[in-house]
């Protein structure tokens, strides 16, 4: 009965509204033109005002599907795509200089947004931020495309266009990403692909993400040892990060011997640490992807010199202005000198790259309250 009740308070309290602000910048962001956003003299994201959805639960379930970007629907793409320098830091700071970004198959996708419910739940299950994960993969014509479970608090497993869906998130609260260091071979790429297709439409697992706030869980300090293992296209149903480790085993990236789909949550494949004691010895994603690193739609104006607009769009980001960087030196990790001065870039925004991070929050305000730190994070 108490798994019953859980998920039901689940359905009901995931209410997944974004955050509202009314800033003069942030509407501006908001309200400009799509070919312009990037060129605003703004390092504020472009935040969603707060909607309200329907109270009755079918029709909120049809009303969060009919907004998901699923292939042939229409759905506006992002201004840019760009990933600041990475961090295993779960913060607001943005730490510069942006490089464009084109998401590759294996990528691994976390977001994090505003909702309370969920973080409550999360801590009761024994972690906390980020709330979400999503793996990329190759649609079988080459384009990008995002495997998750679950989107928007949906209860389906759907592939959807990238860009876009990334971009869904934004507008709720932070993402980042996990690069791939090395690419995926064709063999693995394709494997990754095959998962993807076979598992659209599958159920979202909400009873045994219920069950994860309960003994009745694979999670544990011994039982993971032998419990939440692979099953690859056997199982019926998943929940987010466990259709990502059962993605990237299916394709061959993870061992399967280590890999605990079944216990194994967003923030551990964020940080890779966990407080679960076979997890911390086990499972590290590192040094075969990156560290995470913040996903945004925009840069600041300052940035852009850095980055030479190309004439023509590859098919794969189809209606995104995709930028390269002129130099491969540009894509490291070190710190790219700024010019002190630029004629565009209003004064309190001039200054050496890692001093730029995002607006603080108000006190008292849902910013605020997001920004305390959990026992979790120590």
């Amino acid at each position: 009965m108490t798994p019953v009740l859980i998920t039901l308070a689940l359905a009901v309290g995931a209410e997944g509204e974004t955050i509202a602000d009314s800033t003069a910048a942030e509407t501006k962001l908001a309200n400009a033109p799509t070919s312009e956003r990037v060129n605003l003299n703004s390092a504020i994201p472009v935040v969603a005002a707060r909607e309200r959805l329907p109270l009755w639960l079918p029709d909120r379930f049809r009303y969060k599907e009919a907004r998901l970007a699923i292939p042939g629907r229409v759905v506006p793409p992002p201004a840019g795509s760009y990933l600041w320098q990475p961090s295993y830091e779960l913060d607001f700071r943005l730490r510069g200089p942006t490089k464009p970004y084109v998401p590759q198959p294996g990528d691994i996708i976390m977001s994090t947004d505003g909702s309370l419910f969920w973080l409550t739940m999360h801590n009761l299950a024994g972690t906390s931020h980020p709330t979400h994960s999503m793996i990329v993969f190759a649609f079988p014509d080459g384009r990008p495309g995002i495997l998750e479970a679950g989107p928007h608090d949906t209860l389906k497993v759907r592939v959807l266009e990238a860009l876009p869906h990334l971009w869904s998130y934004e507008r709720e609260g932070r993402v980042w990403v996990r690069q791939r260091t090395r690419p995926l071979t064709p063999e693995q790429s394709a494997r990754l692909t095959e998962f993807a297709l076979a598992v659209d439409g599958r159920d979202f697992a909400l009873i045994r993400l219920a069950g994860q706030l309960t003994p009745l869980r694979s999670r544990g300090p011994v039982r993971t040892y032998w419990m939440g293992k692979p099953q690859g296209l056997a199982k019926k149903d998943f929940f987010c990060s466990e259709l990502v480790v059962e993605a990237c085993v299916y394709a061959g990236l993870i061992d399967p011997e280590v890999a605990r789909p079944a216990a194994t949550y967003p923030r551990d494949l964020f940080l890779d640490r966990s407080i679960n004691l076979y997890l911390n010895r086990h499972f590290k994603l590192a040094p075969d992807w990156a560290p995470p690193a913040r996903w945004t739609s925009w840069t600041p104006a300052e940035y852009l010199p850095l980055h030479q607009i190309t004439p023509q769009q590859p098919a794969s980001t189809e209606g995104l202005q995709v930028h390269t960087p002129p130099s491969p030196n540009l894509t490291s990790n070190r710190q790219i000198p700024v010019p002190s001065s630029l004629p565009n870039v209003p004064a309190s925004m001039q200054g050496s790259p890692p001093g730029l991070v995002s607006r603080p929050p108000r006190p008292g305000s849902r910013h605020n309250s997001r920004c305390r730190r959990t026992a979790w994070d120590r």
